[in-house]
């Protein structure tokens, strides 16, 4: 039987044209929206002062949205080739979603620590070894509190896998 870390290389080795198409065309599209910043802030300073401020203030949300959308595209296609095909080499019967959830209900009802937010993602769910009922996914719980000077500061009370098995 094949050790996860020589799985998970094959897999990536399957994949890594793909991925690093992806991950070229996201620094392309910055050096681009850096060059054109460039160009802008130029030619906004030749035309007008007046208008710099705005235009710097536009051109860095336009350049903080196209990095976070090109990160995401790269997430996505990671998950939906190597992630789903990795859980599917543990067990043909196991499903892999991406955007899957856990409810908090279940994990509350485990009674661990008590929290203020609740995030999870990544659900892998199936029949292991054709009986064992399971159902995990990523979770992340916060607390939250407010300074005396009210700032509000979050901290991570878990931030793992979490799930159950049912025989």
């Amino acid at each position: 039987m094949k050790s996860f870390n020589e799985i998970y290389e094959e897999i990536y080795k399957q994949n890594i044209d793909k991925l690093e198409l992806l991950r070229k065309s996201k620094i392309k599209k910055f050096f681009i929206a850096m060059i054109l910043a460039i160009i802008v802030i130029i030619l906004a300073i030749q035309i007008s002062a007046v208008f710099l401020p705005y235009i710097l203030i536009i051109i860095m949300m336009i350049l903080i949205f196209s990095m976070a959308f090109g990160n995401s595209k790269y997430k996505k296609t990671f998950k939906q080739t190597v992630i789903a095909t990795l859980v599917k080499n543990i067990d043909e019967n196991l499903n892999y979603y991406p955007e899957g959830k856990i409810g908090s209900v279940l994990y509350r009802q485990a009674e661990f620590e008590s929290y203020d937010n609740y995030y999870s993602e990544d659900t892998i769910e199936g029949i292991l070894e054709g009986k064992y009922e399971v159902k995990m996914a990523e979770v992340h719980t916060e607390n939250e509190s407010t300074d005396s000077n009210g700032n509000t500061h979050k901290n991570t009370i878990f931030h793992g896998m979490f799930g159950y098995i049912v025989k």
